[in-house]
């Protein structure tokens, strides 16, 4: 193994088998901790982080389902770049299948749109 470009990457798992904890390693140093969290449902709900600014564990990622488990919407943190954050929204038809996307901003203004349409064989 090339211990200059190589990183470890270790996994805790809760007991029903979701990773909940992600540590990686670069150059054998520990680095920054992930958590991640489960409704009761075991579907995501959160991906977090320690932010040092805050000197809090702050969200990256947040999910939100539809009683069909589908993710409706995904809020993403914006932090680093300092635009706070993005609010990606999905809808579905009744097969399931994924029929609009939509991204707002922190403002709730729509910034992009997307538009699914399928077509199956006679």
């Amino acid at each position: 193994m090339n211990a200059n470009d190589t990183t470890e990457v270790r996994f805790t798992l809760d007991g029903k088998g979701n990773v909940i904890e992600e540590l990686p390693f670069v150059k054998k140093k520990n680095g920054e901790k992930i958590f991640y969290y489960y409704d009761d449902k075991s579907r995501l709900t959160d991906i977090v982080r320690f932010n040092t600014k805050a000197r809090r564990l702050l969200p990256d990622y947040m999910f939100e389902y539809s009683a069909n488990n589908q993710v409706v919407q995904k809020i993403t943190t914006l932090s680093t770049i300092g635009i706070g954050y993005l609010i990606w929204r999905y809808a579905f038809d009744d097969k399931g299948l994924k029929t609009k996307e939509a991204t707002f901003n922190r403002d709730k203004v729509m910034t992009g749109k997307i538009e699914y349409s399928y077509r199956f064989g006679q």
